[in-house]
């Protein structure tokens, strides 16, 4: 009687996984989690997918148990896979895939594998099956990879049992996270007992299926799909369908264990070390730790596969698999404690043996038989994990071996301090308890470092005492410097040694933001002197701190720039943007009298994007968002700084301050507080108290950008609050560009209030600390807000000076939007003004030109007061990317509309100030979403959809 289970039913998933394929097969990927308890089909319903998907490419992950994955294994997998399989490149993929330098972030290597992934620009679906076992590293990856996939041709389908989550399980939360951020979720359940019909019916005669057979199948399996072939395959081996009297397995435990009673001696003597090993194993460790000889070995193997217990893996017959983990699981069932932990030892043996083997496995079995040597190769798994980013599985590996030390183990106080910096950003409360543990019970090389981590802590936690613990631990490192083994924890946490004691570092910025500049100085120069080759980061980072805090920004552009060169010639490309990016917004906000080179730092910086993007698949933002936002938004391209700006910082799938601070104060700028709200609200700290914290100047930003926000809405009492609390940052005093803004807020707040001579005064304090400070755009917020004032006090001759002075420092900056603020102001301030109208009108026009929908309401309000018609028709509100054609960006309609201008890839370049290569990636992105075949068809589609200029 010859039998093949069919697969039947899952209509409605099949068709949503085909939905999501071809989806991405069009360029929008994503992920679709598929869950169900164990031996509901969730494998066979994606085989059967695949099957009659077409030519579409797929390669699969695997987590292989419980406590068994090690960092990103079934990322590994994956890439070790379309490396080995399909020739993929992969060396400038970062460690644990490839031989790229420097130590990534799963959030970083997130975009540097949806970049890979998709290159190819084909369709392919990424399998990780059983992440209810993954590594804390993998869910990550998953978690961050996820929304970036939707500009690929790449799906990610993850598989998990629903039976195995409970509230502490990672996955509890993470999956409804994950459908918030676009996830689908498949769940399967068992099947009907129209579905058992179907397979009955199908699978066996006429005279064989009926429909008390059926019914009996259905009662004793319940619909699960793994009983279901299992009854059915019991009943193709006897020949006849059993009778309700015969003995049936009434679970899963009973149909797995009735296989396995079949397999042979030998066959068995070999599965148990493979049940051990893990879901998958390979031959060769089969040879080295079972007492069978390869030919018995085989033959062993082969039995095994002949029932369907394992399957060969490869076409060499190197590794076999178990046909499902439940026959893995009850195999382990069988083995006890003792016999197990026995079988642990040998494989760990036997894996120490085998060149290239993976010795995360070696450390798990190690662990897993409870020896010794565990604690060493725990400590080295955990080193390995933290190296690469997987901070979370680093604590792990070091939990683990700490369970395993007593109190005088030698490696204890280490690895407490090692658990401690692997926590520090996660959990900076177990961090520190994990640190003052390994002071405890150290030496003083482990207590140096034990003490510099909970320094670093206390600096983020804005700790009173900080300089005090800085200089104090300054002074003990600096007895240390030539101790070998405090040189080698250095290396170990840090990747190189400094030169000095790198407290000193700490020292130097948190008497920068406290406001003892001169100290700071005079520290840094020392420190500079003895910075050794290639770790003068720290060194860096706090000359443009003190720059920017001393108000010397022409100095902290000048540097960052040359970090980014320095950091693009040592393949670091995402540092190099990073610091390019710096270099743009501190010219921006300094003295923008030279607009060419600001320019030139722009072009240059979305040149360094593409090329991050090409390299190593990371840039700053999402792909298609640009950190140029900001810069656009000063040259007057509403349309692209609201994409870049407010679009990126709505996309970002980790918070950025940085990004939702500018996207809130553009949009107050632009006179929507309400848009602004969802990025400002959301800012820390939630309650303005306490000092402003030292180690982050960014801080009394948001602070000040709040007090403007509440003002906005009238509400002057939180705008109080807000500003005093920045008052309390220390540096202040000598910090003119920050003490400039905090100012204008208070002269904002005394003039709301009604006491203009107060605000007339700290509005001219505010200027002298801009000009202090060369802060172009400080000095034209306060030249402003005084022409505004001065008016208010029937100074008219005053009030046009003002305005004039921020007229020509916005028209050499060259900063249209500025200028166009600035005469609406003006027209509105001053309406017996011969000029009001023409100001008005022209701040109406810009206004309308850009699209800034908010500002021209304002204007042309104003303009409407004057008595003077308002042109018709008034500008229509900025199309959001909902109202786009076919999913168009922002960006894209604008390559769309130059197109139809008939501009060649270069001139659009020039136009919008990108680079060509990105011209040619928008029009791919153009073509692909819209259907045209060319650029004439383009130019047609532009007109049909009101695209073109």
């Amino acid at each position: 009687m010859s039998y093949a289970f069919p697969f039947v039913g899952r209509h409605q998933e099949q068709s949503e996984l085909h939905t999501r394929i071809h989806a991405a097969s069009d360029g929008a990927g994503g992920l679709v989690l598929v869950g169900g308890e164990a031996g509901t089909g969730k494998t066979s319903l994606l085989h059967a997918v695949l099957s009659s998907a077409g030519l579409v490419q797929s390669v699969t992950g695997r987590c292989p148990g419980p406590d068994e994955t090690p960092p990103y294994g079934p990322w590994v997998e994956v890439v070790q896979r379309l490396g080995r399989d399909d020739g993929w490149e992969t060396h400038t993929l970062p460690p644990p895939f490839g031989q790229q330098a420097g130590e990534w972030t799963a959030y970083e290597l997130a975009g540097t594998l949806s970049y890979w992934l998709g290159q190819r620009n084909q369709p392919l679906v990424v399998i990780i099956e059983d992440i209810h076992w993954a590594d804390s590293a993998s869910l990550e990856l998953i978690r961050y990879i996820a929304p970036r996939l939707q500009e690929w041709p790449v799906l990610l389908v993850a598989t998990y049992r629903t039976d195995e989550l409970h509230r502490s399980h990672p996955l509890w939360s993470l999956v409804p996270e994950m459908q918030r951020a676009g996830a689908a979720r498949i769940l399967l359940d068992r099947l009907t007992p129209a579905d058992v019909a179907e397979v009955v019916s199908r699978a066996f005669s006429p005279e064989l299926a009926t429909p008390a057979v059926i019914d009996l199948v259905w009662k004793r399996t319940a619909g699960l799909a793994l009983f279901v072939r299992e009854l059915l395959e019991a009943a193709s081996r006897t020949g006849k369908v059993p009778g309700p009297d015969d003995p049936l397995p009434q679970t899963l435990r009973q149909a797995m264990d009735s296989k396995l009673d079949r397999l042979t001696h030998a066959a068995l003597a070999a599965l148990e070390p493979a049940a051990v090993y893990g879901e998958r194993f390979p031959f060769d460790l089969l040879v080295r730790v079972t007492a069978l000889n390869e030919d018995q070995l085989v033959e062993a193997l082969e039995s095994a596969v002949s029932l369907h217990v394992i399957t060969p893996q490869d076409s060499e017959g190197d590794w076999f698999g178990f046909a499902h983990a439940l026959f893995r699981e009850a195999l382990l069932a069988r083995l006890l404690g003792w016999r197990r932990r026995r079988w642990h030892a040998h494989i760990a043996d036997g894996l120490a043996r085998v060149p290239g083997a993976d010795p995360d496995s070696i450390t798990y079995h190690l662990a897993r038989a409870g020896d010794p040597r565990a604690v060493e190769h725990l400590l080295a798994a955990g080193d390995r994990a933290r190296r690469m980013g997987a901070l979370t599985q680093a604590a792990e590996r070091y939990e683990q071996a700490l369970a395993m030390t007593p109190a005088d183990h030698p490696l204890r106080a280490e690895l407490l301090l090692k658990r401690g910096y692997a926590l520090r950003w996660g959990d900076p409360d177990g961090a520190a308890v994990s640190c003052r543990e390994a002071e405890a019970c150290g030496g003083p090389p482990v207590q140096l470092w034990a003490r510099h981590l909970q320094l670093l802590v206390a600096k983020e936690r804005n700790e009173p005492d900080c300089l005090e613990k800085a200089s104090a631990l300054t002074s003990l490192q600096e007895e240390h410097l030539n101790d070998p083994e405090y040189q080698r924890l250095e290396v170990d946490l840090f990747g190189r040694q400094a030169g000095y004691p790198r407290a000193a570092a700490s020292l130097v910025a948190t008497l920068t933001l406290s406001g003892k500049l001169d100290e700071a100085r005079s520290l840094q120069e020392k420190l500079s002197a003895r910075t050794l080759p290639g770790s003068g980061s720290e060194q860096l980072t706090n000359s443009v701190v003190l720059a920017l805090v001393s108000g010397q920004l022409a100095e902290a552009a000048e540097l960052c720039g040359r970090a980014s060169e320095t950091a693009h010639r040592f393949r670091l490309y995402r540092e190099a943007v990073v610091l390019r990016s710096n270099q743009l917004m501190i010219g921006l906000i300094g003295k923008a009298d030279r607009p060419g080179e600001l320019d030139a730092v722009a072009t240059d910086l979305e040149r360094l994007e593409e090329e991050a993007w090409q390299r190593s698949g990371y840039a700053f933002l999402h792909r298609g968002f640009s950190l140029t936002g900001v810069y656009r938004f000063f040259r007057g391209d509403w349309q692209a700084a609201y994409y870049h700006v407010v679009e990126g910082a709505r996309a970002r799938s980790i918070y950025s301050g940085t990004l939702s601070w500018y996207a809130g104060r553009i949009l107050l700028r632009a006179g929507a507080p309400e848009e602004a709200r969802p990025f400002i609200e959301p800012l820390p700290p939630q309650r303005p108290t306490g000092p402003v914290a030292v180690n982050n100047n960014l801080m009394v930003l948001i602070h000040t950008l709040r007090a403007e926000f509440h003002l906005a809405l009238g509400e002057t009492e939180p705008a109080r609050i807000w500003l005093e609390a920045a008052e309390r940052w220390p540096a202040l005093p000598s910090a003119p560009y920050f003490r400039a803004n905090v100012q204008l807020g208070w002269a904002a707040l005394h003039r709301h209030e009604g006491r203009l001579d107060e605000a007339w005064s700290t509005a001219h304090q505010s200027l002298d600390s801009a000009r202090m400070a060369s802060s172009t755009t400080v000095m034209i917020d306060a030249h402003r807000f005084l022409g505004e004032l001065a008016a208010q006090r029937g100074e008219a001759v005053v009030a046009g000076e003002h305005f004039q002075a921020a007229l020509d420092l916005a028209e050499r900056a060259r900063f249209p939007f500025e200028t166009a603020l600035t005469r609406m102001t003006r027209g509105r301030a001053l309406p017996q003004d011969p000029r009001a109208q023409a100001d008005l009108r022209e701040a109406c026009s810009f206004f309308e030109q850009i699209g800034a929908t908010p500002t021209l309401q304002i204007a042309q309000r104003a303009l409407h007061d004057l008595g003077s018609p308002v042109d018709e028709p008034v500008a229509a509100p900025a199309a959001s990317l909902e109202e786009l054609p076919d999913g168009l960006t922002s960006r894209e309609a604008e390559v769309v509309a130059q197109v139809a201008a008939g501009l060649t890839n270069r001139e659009i370049a020039q136009r919008l100030v990108i680079s060509p290569k990105t011209v040619d990636r928008h029009l791919a992105n153009i073509f692909n979403k819209t259907g045209v075949a060319n650029r004439a068809a383009l130019a047609s589609y532009a007109a049909r959809h009101g695209l073109a200029d």
